[in-house]
């Protein structure tokens, strides 16, 4: 689908009045308005983040009284079991956890669910076998907040339970100690937090920041690779971790970026969203979280290498699932006109591998740009992911609908869900009712967010270092999009093969080379005037260095 434009809505008049005020490049401070960024003291922070705005622990509602019962663990020389959940962010959670208990001297051990056998969350049948291993405390990680019932269950068999999660909260939270941001009665100033975040907060109030700051390579991956926003702490925590992954102590993460291919390269954020976070993900998927538990927890070189090459073929396995899944949706989707006009796409089948299926539904989502759930059968029940698009809340709509659901939870963005076999009919009708009431011809219209169009003049590689500053990118803090309109097109061609295509283009005397991954089918003629939109990079070959376009998107004809 092609993709309009559309422009930020600050003014220029406004970044010039911040960039004379704050003694900045007109366009950077653009940039920092685009961002929320209205302040010079802002500004500084936002550039060079700083340990001390990172929040007290105990800011966080039960903070207090999770220390204290873990405190008493330690006394009493209590089991203590710390359940994590199976994807990158409840890994990198449950290895900081356990790392914690570890240095506080306190028999730990840990529980991931399988996410094919039993899937999300906290369980009675897993709270029972924990019972049996003589586990009197559990210490959850970004999972929990939901499971009021279980939690009770847990108390009857003489558990205590402390939860640590970020997801959104149910109007009744569960009777025991709950660390968690989003909270209503919750006065934390951040509220952004992944959950290995919520994690590595309790792991401070109880072994002390310095004690734990190095293990800021594994919040940097849990962050990450839950696309939370990347402002306010998270931005600390990630910018610090990337700085020490470049270094990393942990044999896990170093055997890994060396069998992803980043041995010897600069790791930023995009490496970790989209190299390594998958690799630790596609255990969870495929198969079983353990493999890339053990990994991050491995002091052995030789089972690091082991287990990340594993990761890697799990990865690889995980992509072609993925993409068969895809192609028998898009089959469903495209043979049966009823999806033309429903405003969210549900789809359910038999035999979709549910570890994939919500990354699938997020493919979806970009092909057709509509909110998408995606169930497969197992038996009366239908287990799925959602996801969603700008302006819709997924979570909200969940919520509207939870008649016919089981149980579910998420974000507003994304979300896992369970319904009845016999329900999914009901649901898709309630769910595209409440869509009805949303989602506008203009919401419905995808579209590239551009923060300004950039002279040509400007675009040089001195601009381009400098743009370093907003690093690292991420979800709240993309990447900057410009864009140049009128663009006389040189040269247009696919590459070799096929995939993507390659353009030169001028503009006031000034040639550019024009990279647009994965829009090899693009049809543009030399000589057509174009706009385009853009990420802008240095391209260096050997040790000269020019400013290459990565286009978002061309509009033409």
């Amino acid at each position: 689908m092609r993709k309009v434009f559309r422009y930020r809505n600050v003014s220029r008049n406004d970044a010039v009045e911040f960039a004379i005020k704050a003694q900045i490049n007109e366009t950077f401070a653009l940039l920092l308005l685009n961002r929320g960024i209205n302040d010079g003291e802002d500004a500084k922070r936002f550039v060079h983040t700083n340990a001390r705005d990172v929040g007290d622990p105990f800011l966080l509602e039960d903070m207090e009284r999770a220390v204290e019962r873990i405190k008493q663990a330690l006394a009493d020389k209590e089991h203590v079991t710390v359940y994590g959940d199976y994807d990158a962010d409840g890994i990198t959670a449950t290895v900081i956890m356990l790392k914690c208990l570890e240095k506080l001297g306190i028999c730990a051990d840990h529980y991931i669910p399988s996410r094919t056998r039993e899937g999300y969350g906290l369980h009675t049948g897993a709270v029972k076998a924990i019972k049996e291993r003589g586990t009197t405390l559990i210490i959850t990680v970004d999972l929990g907040i939901t499971a009021a019932s279980e939690v009770e269950y847990a108390k009857k068999l003489g558990i205590d339970i402390i939860i640590t999660d970020h997801h959104h909260p149910f109007d009744k939270i569960p009777s025991c100690p709950v660390i968690n941001p989003k909270r209503a009665d919750d006065g934390y100033p951040f509220i952004g937090l992944a959950g290995v975040g919520v994690a590595f907060k309790l792991a401070c109030a109880l072994c002390g920041y310095e004690e734990m700051r190095n293990y800021l390579d594994l919040v940097c991956l849990g962050t990450v690779a839950d696309i939370v926003p990347l402002l306010g702490e998270n931005r600390f925590y990630v910018k610090q971790g990337l700085s020490s992954i470049a270094d990393t102590k942990n044999l896990g993460i170093a055997s890994l970026i060396k069998y992803a291919g980043y041995e010897g390269k600069p790791i930023n954020s995009s490496a970790v969203a989209f190299t390594l976070t998958p690799r630790i993900n596609s255990a969870g998927r495929m198969g079983d979280a353990e493999t890339a538990l053990r990994l991050l927890m491995t002091g052995d070189g030789q089972t690091a290498d082991e287990l990340a090459l594993q990761l890697c073929e799990t990865n690889m396995r995980r992509q072609d699932t993925e993409q068969e899944i895809l192609n028998q949706v898009i089959s469903i989707i495209e043979s049966d006109e009823r999806y033309k006009s429903d405003k969210v796409l549900v789809v359910a089948g038999d035999g979709w591998h549910p570890g994939v299926i919500g990354i699938v539904a997020a493919r979806l989502t970009d092909r057709y740009y509509k909110p998408a759930v995606l169930l497969t059968y197992d038996g009366d029940f239908a287990h799925g992911s959602a996801r969603s698009i700008e302006g819709f809340d997924i979570f909200g709509a969940l919520c509207a609908a939870d008649l016919y659901i089981e149980k579910f939870g998420g974000h507003t963005k994304a979300a896992g869900l369970t319904v009845k076999r016999n329900n999914i009919e009901n649901f898709t009708k309630v769910i595209n009712e409440a869509a009805d009431v949303v989602l506008t011809e203009e919401l419905l219209t995808p579209y590239i967010m551009i923060d300004c169009e950039l002279d040509p003049a400007e675009a040089t590689v001195k601009f381009t270092e400098k743009l370093e500053y907003f690093e690292p990118y991420g979800e709240g803090n993309p990447q900057p999009v410009f864009s140049m309109c009128g663009v006389e097109v040189i040269e247009s061609a696919p590459t070799r093969d096929g995939k993507h295509l390659r353009m030169k283009v001028k503009k006031n005397g000034i040639s550019f080379i024009c990279i647009g991954f994965h829009m090899g089918d693009e049809k543009i003629e030399a000589g057509s005037l174009v706009d385009v939109a853009f990420n802008i990079i240095i391209n260096e070959y050997k040790g000269s260095k020019n400013v290459n376009l990565v286009l978002k998107g061309v509009l033409y004809g």
